[in-house]
Parts: C-alpha cells; structure tokens; sequence
C-alpha cells in the first residue's frame, strides 16, 4: 500500500482518537486499524478504501462508542487547548485588574497610612475586582469552547466526507494551537476595552503623571488621543481577523499567510500614521518633564531634534522591526506547512 492510501486511513483513525482521552488513545488506535485492515484483505484500492471508512461511520461517532466514560462538557479533542487558555488568560487578567483595583482603591482617598483603609478600600477592591473578572473569563471561555465544539460538531455532521478528515500532524509545530489562537483573541477583546475605558474617560484615572494623588500633567495631547483610540481600534480588530482565520484553517496556508501580512501592514501603517501626528505628547506633560529635569532625550539616544521627535524616531523603527519580523514569520511558517504536508503525501 502506498503512502497516499495509507495517509486515508491514517486521517480517519486520527480524527476518532484525537476525540477520547489520552490514555485511551493508544489502545484505540492499534484496535482500529487493526479492524480496518481486517476488512480490507487484499483489496488496497483508494475505491475500497473509501468503502470501507464510510462503512465505519462518522470519526465523531465511532469516538462515542470507544469512549469509556460519558461525554464531557469540554471533550478531551480540545481539553488540553481548554486548559492551556485558562493558564494563559487567567493569570494575566487577574493581574490586570488587581492593579487597575489597587490604583482605583488609591484615588478613593489620602488616609494612606490607616491599615484599615487599605485592606479595605485598596487590597480589598483589587482582590474583588480580580476575582470578579477572573470568574467572568472563566465563564465566557468555557461557553467559548462548548459553542465552538458544538458547531463544529454540527458542520462535521452535515458535511461528514473522507476529503475533509484532517491531516495527521507530523509534528506539533505544523498545527496552529487552538489555545493560543483563542488567547488571542481573548487579549485583543480586553485590548479594545481596555483602550476604550482608559482614553474615552470611563475610570477614574488618565493616562497621566499623578504626585500625592494630584493629577500632574495628562500625558498626551488631546487631539491625539481622539485619532489614537480609532487608530488602535482599528490595528487590533485586523489582528483579531487574523486569529479568526487561524480558528478557522488552524494550519498555515496561503489565506492565513495573506491575511496576517495584510494584518501586520495595517498596523506599520497605523503606527506611522500615529507618531507623524502634528501634536502628540501635551504640553503640560513637556513643561513638567522640562521643570523637573528629566532627561528623557537622553535616555532615549536617537536624533537630536529633542525628546518628541527621539520618541517617535525609536517608535518609527519598532514599527519596521516589527512588521518585518510578523510578515517574515507568516510567510516561513507557510512554507514550512506546505513543505511538511507535500513529505507526507509523497
């Protein structure tokens, strides 16, 4: 049997066991393609092949009736991308908003050296606030993964065909992980709300320089802000397109390869378009920065046009670096796929 044949059933077996636990997954795999062979006999025929995968039934199917114990909320396809999510997310979200709680508990008042104070209106709001976001994470990316499974369970039932049994990875790079991809997408959520909040004046703090908890100097100028929330709007739902994409194919090919270029030209684009606004840092801010003697232009060494322009010199240049480094990535990464995938077939 030549390598194509043998490919066919390999994909079929893999789509049935990638469904059930792992530690059934052994057992499960030589039982199948034992019985697989079995039916075949002698005739090895791509026509008899497809005869007899169709005769077994759907790869879903066929993984409940091997399954052991009874279905799961989040089966065990996707439960290790489930989990993976969660140890991504979840720490980093309760992170967040600990601190956003603590600098909120600050602004409610100067008694900074009462104990009871703190614990209550400091450590106190910054713990609720990170549990409470934490819970609703934890809720919305478990009905996440259960709407996800579930439809994607509905499209294999309507479409089941041997053509659309995925590849057998031939190694775990190859694939695109589904937890990462939904982390993603979790982060450029919190992104566009986070950018909304913060520069829309939805919290009680700005973006700004704050002594003894007296607002100082906003940081930047008005005008700014009101292109920059759009601007940043606007790169991040390109780049949550792009995970989309990836949810989508969850492997590199040429859609995804084209998709995440067009995504990271978006964002060199908005960033350029960004730092060549006439009117960027406020005034306040450069006067506070210039009484208190801040060498801020020599810290940042680039240019000699003073601190604004070093700034967006040094930003200008992340921008290339990181174009470069995300299209270089995207289109690497796509051959590489096509590179494996035409080895396997072969």
């Amino acid at each position: 049997m030549n390598k194509q044949k043998h490919n066919q059933i390999e994909r079929y077996v893999y789509d049935v066991v990638r469904r059930l636990p792992e530690k059934e997954r052994d057992d499960v795999r030589q039982e199948l393609e034992a019985n697989i062979y079995d039916m075949l006999g002698d005739d090895t025929s791509f026509a008899h092949i497809e005869e007899v995968l169709y005769s077994m039934g759907k790869p879903a199917k066929l993984a409940e009736e091997y399954r052991s114990t009874p279905k799961y909320l989040i089966s065990p396809a996707i439960y290790e991308d489930y989990i993976r999510v969660l140890k991504i997310v979840l720490p980093i979200v309760a992170i967040v908003m600990a601190m956003i709680g603590i600098v909120q508990g600050l602004l409610q008042g100067q008694n900074l050296l009462d104990a009871s104070f703190v614990f209550k209106h400091v450590i106190g709001h910054a713990v609720g606030l990170s549990v409470s976001a934490t819970l609703q994470v934890l809720v919305w990316t478990t009905l996440g993964f259960v709407i996800y499974e579930r439809m994607s369970g509905k499209k294999e039932e309507l479409a089941w065909s041997i053509d659309n049994l995925p590849e057998v990875p031939a190694e775990k790079a190859k694939s695109i992980p589904l937890a990462d991809v939904i982390a993603e997408l979790i982060v450029g959520v919190v992104f566009i709300v986070g950018v909304v909040l913060i520069f829309g004046d939805f919290l009680p703090f700005k973006v700004a320089i704050y002594e003894n908890g007296s607002l100082q100097a906003e940081i930047f100028a008005k005008p700014f802000v009101l292109v920059l929330i759009p601007t940043l709007i606007l790169m991040m739902a390109f780049s949550m397109v792009e995970s989309l994409c990836k949810l989508v194919y969850r492997h590199w090919n040429i859609k995804v390869c084209i998709v995440s270029i067009i995504s990271h030209l978006v964002g060199f684009v908005g960033c350029l378009y960004l730092v060549n606004q006439p009117k960027i840092f406020s005034n306040a801010f450069i006067a506070y920065v210039t009484e208190n003697d801040i060498d801020l232009g020599a810290f940042v060494k680039v240019g000699n046009h003073g601190f604004e322009n070093s700034v967006i010199y040094v930003l200008i240049v992340l921008a290339i670096v990181g174009a470069l480094i995300g299209i270089t990535t995207a289109i690497v990464r796509t051959v590489l796929y096509y590179q494996r995938k035409n080895k396997l077939i072969a």
